[in-house]
């Protein structure tokens, strides 16, 4: 009976992740925020997959999903900086091309320090460990680099801040959090006469030592070469991956990487 229901709920909740992912690639047609709009569409990502998951709404599912959101529009900022002039030539709408260079590096600082935060409490909600403050440590001193290595004017290095640093974050903290779930199971399963349960608000591997794949979608962007690298860090850390690459991913896949 779970099974069926969770199904169900998730079918009934995808058009509400649907709307933003449809709505972004028209946004500078409308509005000088469209890195807003993309971090909506990547924030329902993970609410959506907890719900999948473990068949119930969580307040933990919204602070991850919003910090992940902003992680992406914050380096989407930073990102958008290259098209600032070609953004006001052809009459398009993106934050750089509104207030600047400057001012969307800065915004983009801010946004990242509200991120740690946000992952801090997340953290801290499900009672993770030293595993995963010492992976946030690693996520801080990456976001100190990507911004460190761009400027208003010089923006040579914003693939290396962009793809390179941000793969790095991507990888650590989902290593991270699947070693501080492994690591807080098998601290509750030790203390003295506790049962053998799943968390209350998270689900976690039926067995120990259980690996899941990992599930990395492709749609076609330009995000390919961040999705290159995604893959290879995963594949040479010995993870199992599932792939899944629309037609036109596999064309841009082979095209720029």
């Amino acid at each position: 009976k779970e099974q069926p229901r969770r199904i169900l709920g998730s079918f009934l909740l995808a058009p509400l992740a649907v709307v933003p992912l449809v709505v972004y690639p028209y946004a500078k047609r409308f509005t000088d925020y469209p890195h807003a709009v993309l971090a909506l569409a990547q924030a329902v990502a993970p609410i959506g997959a907890w719900i999948a998951v473990t068949g119930h709404w969580s307040w933990s599912a919204v602070i991850l999903g919003v910090g992940v959101g902003l992680w992406i529009g914050g380096f989407d900022l930073v990102y958008a900086c290259q098209d600032t002039e070609s953004d006001r030539e052809q009459g398009v709408g993106s934050f750089p091309a509104r207030w600047g260079n400057a001012a969307a590096l800065t915004t983009a600082r801010v946004v990242h320090a509200v991120v740690f935060g946000l992952f801090a409490w997340f953290g801290a909600r499900e009672g993770f460990g030293a595993i995963w403050y010492g992976g946030l440590v690693l996520t801080a001193v990456a976001f100190v680099y990507q911004h460190a290595i761009v400027s208003p004017t010089d923006l040579s290095r914003v693939n290396r801040s962009f793809f390179t640093s941000n793969g790095f974050v991507g990888l650590a903290l989902g290593a991270d959090i699947d070693r501080a779930i492994a690591h807080r199971r098998r601290r509750r399963c030790a203390r003295p006469g506790a049962p053998v349960t799943h968390a209350p608000h998270m689900a976690v591997p039926s067995r120990p030592h259980a690996r899941t794949p990992w599930v990395v979608g492709v749609s076609a962007a330009s995000g390919t070469p961040f999705a290159k690298a995604v893959l290879l860090g995963l594949l040479h850390a010995g993870h199992p991956v599932d792939l899944v690459v629309s037609r036109a991913a596999r064309l841009t896949l082979l095209d720029e990487t």
